[in-house]
């Protein structure tokens, strides 16, 4: 059987000869709950049309369409019998073979909740990232349904948690994912196959960003088969913003991190860790004046600017303490009260910077970021008002309205 390379010159050869353009091409659909439809188009009749089902490196026969059938059409397979395959024809990788013509080489795109005909066309985005961007891969591994695709040939080192080298076949099987990394340069196909596979973006790293991430977070190098840690996300050089779920395990981690100084905006519910940091005094609960903790409810924007002052000498005391460390800020799912809190910082510390790129830049890192919009509305004054800059909230509403919300319950 012809490999994929001869194949392609083959069919080049072909096309050249005969004067005509390339014409084989296939798409691979769903059909009911395991099986796939084959949509293919084919330059001419005459000759017999055969999907194959990748096994490794070779292709085995699974159905065939007689040559004197139409020029394009749709081969449905239910299921596959032939050792070696995958269980479901949904897993399998695909491609057409014409004489000495093959088609592009396809799997089924797994987009679930989408509606079939977005289904259909749905592609990942693709993000190239840059040599100075190690923070921003450190982040993604830290979302949820993160996969990492290490493309780079040779014994190196490797993260934890990842596909080293896969092909089409492995790629194929990969279970829906938000958001994909890529070391290294993965070929055309199989790229292909993996954005697919991934709603969200499919982000690529190339050689010397790969280098400064093992260097800056050393403690995700391990063997690929090993279960990745979860972190809470880096937020520029002295932030680590987080929930309840990271405080609670704070002693697990905070050296990995180099964790100094703590911000408990859920005081009344996550159990203070003094222990878990060097000096308990830069451990911060916040409590307001009246006895009570910020609820993150419509209105509560008055309470935050009341406790903000404190919070920011708190953070502040702490950096001053170890100039190398890092403050960890949480409430309970770090999404309304420590993003504030977090987006007071930033702003203070930035000195060109608007609420707007201050939230931009922490959300860049931290996704569900979500301010409770009365505290945003607090804010925008802050920053007009104490540090004299632009206001930006309505930016803010046109541009990042994933990133607010109106009043609601704590979350």
């Amino acid at each position: 059987m012809l490999d994929l390379q001869e194949s392609c010159e083959l069919e080049q050869e072909a096309a050249n000869d005969q004067d005509e353009p390339f014409g084989l091409a296939l798409e691979v659909k769903p059909f009911g709950k395991n099986g796939v439809r084959l949509c293919w188009q084919r330059p001419r009749s005459g000759q017999p049309l055969v999907a194959e089902a990748q096994v490794g490196s070779d292709w085995v026969s699974v159905a065939d369409v007689p040559g004197d059938s139409d020029q394009s059409g749709v081969l449905v397979v239910r299921a596959l019998s032939n050792p070696g395959l995958p269980t479901t024809p949904q897993d399998a990788v695909w491609r057409l073979r014409c004489g000495h013509l093959t088609s592009n080489i396809a799997a089924l795109v797994r987009v679930p909740g989408t509606h079939r005909a977005q289904q259909m066309s749905r592609r990942a985005q693709q993000d190239q990232l840059c040599d100075h961007d190690a923070e921003r891969v450190y982040n993604i591994l830290q979302w949820y349904g993160t996969i990492v695709v290490d493309a780079r040939a040779g014994d190196l080192p490797r993260l934890t948690e990842s596909l080293v080298q896969p092909d089409c076949a492995a790629l194929a099987s990969v279970p829906f994912r938000d958001n994909a990394l890529v070391l290294g340069e993965l070929p055309a196909e199989q790229l292909e196959i993996l954005s697919g596979r991934v709603a969200g973006c499919i982000y690529k790293v190339p050689p010397g960003l790969v280098r400064a991430v093992l260097a800056d977070f050393v403690f995700m190098v391990g063997a690929p088969s090993s279960k990745r840690s979860a972190l809470p996300n880096v937020v520029g050089s002295h932030l680590v913003v987080g929930h309840q779920g990271h405080a609670v395990k704070l002693s697990e981690w905070s050296k990995t991190l180099g964790i100094v100084g703590v911000i408990n905006l859920a005081p009344n519910k996550v159990t203070s860790a003094l222990e878990a940091i060097p000096d308990p005094r830069h451990y911060h609960e916040v409590w307001h004046a009246d006895g009570e903790p910020l609820w993150d409810t419509s209105g509560d924007g008055s309470r935050l600017l009341d406790v903000l002052p404190d919070a920011l000498q708190a953070i502040d005391a702490a950096l001053e303490a170890d100039t190398t460390g890092r403050v960890f800020v949480h409430c309970q799912q770090g999404r309304s009260r420590a993003a504030s809190v977090a987006s007071a910082f930033l702003l203070a510390k930035n000195s060109s910077w608007t609420l707007f790129d201050a939230v931009a830049f922490l959300a860049q890192r931290r996704p569900e970021t979500e301010l409770n919009l009365s505290y945003a509305e607090a804010l925008d004054e802050f920053a007009a008002l104490s540090l004299g800059r632009p206001r930006s909230l309505e930016q803010l509403r046109d541009e990042l309205p994933r990133h607010l919300r109106g009043g609601g319950v704590a979350r």
